[in-house]
């Protein structure tokens, strides 16, 4: 089949059952990508899917101005209404956004990363005090913030596969998005839950050779209006 304009860059190709020498070294040379099965004649195998659940914890909370407007301040965190551009949000939800892109930003996270507290700051906050309605103020927020997190494994089918240009290993997820991954381990009736991260470490990923992880954060506005049915959000 030939479709005009149509130019390939790469070429891979996969052997269930491995490659000989000869052919690794000619599929080098001409700069075409092999992959086999971890272990061969095995593509796909179960292994541990490992979601953390995060919930955002105690907030010690600074705020900084150099106007008289800033005595109007109020110890309570819920007693601030946020305004970002026509969104009116609460304070939890404006950092849990914040620390939702913070955490995104953090390359090869894993479970032997120390992810139980932050420092966030937000400049130039637009916010009013609820019992001040329509009467709004300006400062810079600077939030130090504990996560608690919730951990629950499930095995999961998952493709493994041997990249053997750069000798790494490569995982194919078998389910259709990160979504699909959350729902398939937290709704699993199997699943196992350990509620501290030394425990998820000792007890999953030391006696496991492979292992994915799955990190989420729990909307806290949902959380109070519909505890039964929390929004998650992958970070």
């Amino acid at each position: 089949m030939y479709l005009a304009g149509w130019i390939p860059n790469k070429v891979i190709l996969f052997s269930n059952y491995g490659f000989t020498e000869p052919a690794i070294t000619r599929a080098k040379l001409r700069g075409i990508e092999l992959l086999e099965p971890k272990t061969v004649g095995e593509p796909i195998k179960p292994i541990p899917h490992i979601v953390g659940m995060g919930y955002l914890g105690q907030m010690i909370v600074q705020i900084v101005g150099g106007g008289p407007q800033y005595i109007q301040m109020a110890l309570n965190p819920d007693d601030y209404i946020i305004v970002k551009g026509s969104q009116e949000i609460s304070f939890q939800q404006n950092f849990f956004r914040i620390v939702v892109s913070q955490l995104r930003q953090i390359s090869n996270k894993s479970l032997y990363s120390d992810l139980s507290s932050l420092t966030v700051e937000d400049k130039n906050v637009l916010y009013e005090l609820k019992d001040k309605k329509r009467v709004r103020y300006n400062a810079d927020f600077e939030i130090n913030l504990s996560i608690k997190w919730d951990y629950f494994f499930e095995n999961l089918p998952t493709g493994i596969l041997f990249h053997i240009n750069s000798g790494e290993t490569k995982f194919v997820c078998l389910q259709e998005n990160s979504f699909a991954i959350l729902n398939k381990v937290l709704l699993s009736s199997s699943k196992i839950n350990y509620e501290q991260r030394e425990e998820c470490i000792k007890q999953v990923v030391e006696k496991s050779t492979e292992h994915l992880l799955h990190l989420c954060m729990v909307d806290p506005d949902r959380l109070k209006t519909h505890p039964e049915h929390p929004i998650l959000v992958p970070v």
